[in-house]
C-alpha cells in the first residue's frame, strides 16, 4: 500500500511540473486521460520510465530542511536518492524512504555475540559429567506480519547458505551446556514475506580459547597439580609451597608421567637414565622413579633419558593430552614480540601480573594461564611468579617446544629443554 501511495505521489508532482496546465494531460497516447488522471502517461507505444532527479542523501539534505521556513510547504517533494538507492519524499518534517516500507522487517535486539559456561574439571576427576548454568539467546524484531522464527547451529563453513535442522521456533533458544566445545547460532526472523538473518552467537562450553579458524581449543581451567581454578579465573594465589595446591600446579618432564618426580619438593637423582625399553621409569627403579632427574651438560645432552624419544606420551588422564605445538599456535603467533597480545589473533587478552588472560570476547575470561615458573635441569625453581613455561607434546631437534609467557613476552614455539620441568595444561583430546 505503501509503494501505491508512492507512486501516486510521484505522478501527481510530474503533472503539476508539466506545464502551467488547467486540464487533463495524455503523453504516450492520443487518448484522453483516466478521469482521476490529471496526468496519464501511457507506454503503449513508449516503453519508458520516469527518471526522478538523482541526488546523494547530502545533497537531499540540503535541497530542505526541518528548520526551513518553507519546509511545510516542501511536502510531497520527491528525488531518488543515489547513496541508499531508494525514492525519498518529504513529508513537511523528515524525508521518508521507500527503502523503509521494503526493509520494514528489523531485528532491533541482536543475541549475545559470546557466552562461556565452565564445565568442572581436575585432575582428581576431569571427565565427570557436568551441566553448566543454562544458557539462553535472544532476539527481538520488529515488523510488518506475524513474525516467526527459526534458530539453527552455524556450519563451520560461515559463507554457507544452507540451513541446518531447526533448533527452536521462538524469539529465545536454550542450546545444550552439558558438552565441551563452542557452537554458533542464529535466528532467521521471517513475517512471511521478507526474512532476516541475526548475528551469530557463539557459545563456549568449557575453559578454553577461539582458533584462528573458527574453533575452540578444550583446556582444563587450571595446570595439573594446581588447586581447582576459582570461579573468575584471572583470580589467583602464588603461596610459597612445595605442594603446588595453589594456582602453580606441577612442573613435568618431557615425556614423563606422574610418578612423582612431577612434585615440587620431589628428590633429586643424576641422570640421564638410560632407558631403552621403555620412556618411563618403571617402579623397580628405585634409584629414578619418582625423582626428578638432573643433567649437568647444558651443550651435547640436554635430556633425562638417553636415547632420547622423538615422542612424548605425556603426563594428561584419560581423555586429555599434552597441547602440541601447533595447538598453541592456532591461539597464540609464531615468536615473541613486544606488544605480545596482540598475537592473540582470535582472542583479547592481558597480562594481569600474574599470568596470561584470556577473553575472546575482550570481557569474559575463558582461561587464564600462570606464571607458574619452571624447574631447570639442574633441579633449581625458578621465575616463579615472573614467568610461565608450558609443556607441549611437540619435538624441537633435540630440545622440545615450550610457549612461554610474562613481562609482555608471548612465544608459542620458544626452544625448551627436556630435562626442565615445565607446567602442563591438557586439552580435551578430540
Amino acid at each position: 500500500m505503501k509503494k501505491v501511495l508512492f507512486l501516486m505521489f510521484l505522478l501527481f508532482l510530474i503533472g503539476l511540473g508539466a506545464a502551467n496546465v488547467n486540464a487533463q494531460v495524455t503523453i504516450g497516447a492520443s487518448a484522453a486521460p483516466d478521469k482521476f488522471s490529471l496526468l496519464d502517461l501511457v507506454t503503449t507505444n513508449v516503453q519508458k520510465g520516469i527518471h526522478m532527479p538523482r541526488l546523494t542523501t547530502a545533497q537531499r539534505n540540503a535541497l530542505i530542511a526541518a528548520t526551513a521556513a518553507d519546509s511545510t510547504n516542501a511536502k510531497g517533494l520527491a528525488v531518488f536518492n543515489t547513496t541508499t538507492n531508494c525514492y525519498d519524499v518529504w513529508n513537511g518534517k523528515q524525508w521518508l524512504s521507500l527503502c523503509d516500507a521494503i526493509n520494514s522487517l528489523k531485528i532491533t535486539v541482536q543475541p549475545a555475540p559470546f557466552t562461556f559456561r565452565r564445565l568442572y574439571d581436575s585432575i582428581a576427576d576431569p571427565n565427570s559429567p557436568a551441566t553448566a548454568t543454562p544458557v539462553t539467546l535472544s532476539v527481538t524484531a520488529t515488523g510488518n506480519g506475524t513474525l516467526s522464527y527459526k534458530w539453527y547451529q552455524t556450519p563451520r563453513n560461515i559463507n554457507s547458505t544452507v540451513h541446518g535442522a531447526v533448533l527452536g521456533t521462538a524469539a529465545t533458544y536454550s542450546p545444550p551446556v552439558t558438552a565441551w566445545g563452542m557452537n554458533s547460532y542464529y535466528c532467521v526472523v521471517s513475517n512471511g514475506t521478507d526474512s532476516i538473518v541475526s548475528n551469530i552467537a557463539d557459545v563456549a562450553i568449557g575453559c578454553g580459547a577461539k582458533t584462528i579458524n573458527g574453533g575452540w581449543v578444550i583446556a582444563m581451567c587450571q595446570n595439573l597439580g594446581a588447586a581447582p581454578a576459582p570461579t573468575a579465573l584471572e583470580t589467583t594465589s602464588f603461596a610459597v609451597d612445595t605442594t603446588s595446591s595453589d594456582a602453580k600446579g606441577w612442573l613435568f618432564q618431557w615425556g614423563r608421567a606422574s610418578d612423582g618426580h612431577q612434585f615440587r619438593s620431589s628428590l633429586l637423582a643424576s641422570g640421564p637414565v638410560d632407558s631403552l625399553i621403555t620412556q618411563q621409569i618403571q617402579p623397580s627403579d628405585t634409584l629414578h622413579y619418582g625423582k626428578f632427574i638432573t643433567t649437568t651438560d647444558a651443550f651435547t645432552f640436554i635430556d633425562w633419558r638417553s636415547p632420547q624419544s622423538t615422542q612424548s606420551p605425556g603426563a594428561c588422564p584419560l581423555g586429555w593430552m599434552v597441547p602440541s605445538q601447533g595447538t598453541w599456535a592456532a591461539i597464540f603467533n609464531g615468536v615473541g614480540t613486544s606488544n605480545a597480545t596482540s598475537r592473540l589473533r582470535s582472542n583479547d587478552g592481558y597480562f594481569n601480573g600474574f599470568g596470561l588472560v584470556i577473553l575472546p570476547d575482550g570481557v569474559t575470561p575463558t582461561l587464564f594461564l600462570p606464571y607458574a615458573g619452571y624447574r631447570q635441569r639442574t633441579g633449581f625453581i625458578a621465575d616463579v611468579g615472573v614467568i610461565g613455561y608450558y609443556y607441549t607434546s611437540s619435538p624441537a631437534g633435540n630440545g622440545t617446544y615450550i610457549t612461554t609467557l610474562g613481562g609482555g613476552f608471548l612465544d608459542a614455539s620458544n626452544f625448551g629443554v627436556r630435562a626442565a620441568g615445565t607446567s602442563v595444561r591438557c586439552v580435551k583430546a578430540l
